[in-house]
């Protein structure tokens, strides 16, 4: 099946990525840097080192610990706090619910310690109705990057 683009302007520093779309009529612009993702990892914390499986714009990864790992950007990021989309996998076949969040040692930080323009640092963890609670190792760990590159 053949895919039809109709675009009535496209214009922009093309080499930085740097490219608006106006729509039809003129009504509507779109910066498309905007809107992609500056980064993304699959990062298996179960291993002795911290891996990433598959990756775009992660220079390396760091094993801080059970459940705690740091990603270095490739290219760094304008400015802090950036956003993130996360996922992690149970598969350690209990009923303990599992998260990743970005690593923070005061609940009052607008920006958490653990993020840098360079780099971020993140902790997995789980917790139960019971109240159990910790830091957990797993082998799926899905992150996507959002923000301004500098």
């Amino acid at each position: 099946m053949a895919s039809i683009l109709k675009v009535d302007d496209l214009r922009g520093n093309t080499a930085a990525g740097n490219i608006t779309i106006t729509s039809e009529g003129g009504s509507a612009t779109q910066s498309l840097q905007q809107g992609l993702s500056k980064g993304f990892a699959c990062v298996d914390n179960e291993v002795t080192t911290t891996i990433s499986t598959e990756s775009f714009n992660v220079a390396s990864t760091t094993d801080n610990g059970t459940g705690d790992f740091s990603l270095s950007w490739s290219n760094s990021m304008n400015s802090t706090p950036y956003a993130f989309g996360q996922i992690c996998h149970n598969n350690q076949g209990d009923a303990y619910a599992r998260g990743v969040g970005v690593y923070s040692t005061a609940s009052s930080q607008q920006t958490p310690n653990g993020m840098t323009t360079s780099s971020c640092r993140f902790r997995v963890f789980y917790a139960s109705s019971s109240a159990s609670a910790g830091n957990a190792q797993q082998a799926y760990n899905a992150l996507t990057l959002h923000g301004d590159l500098a």
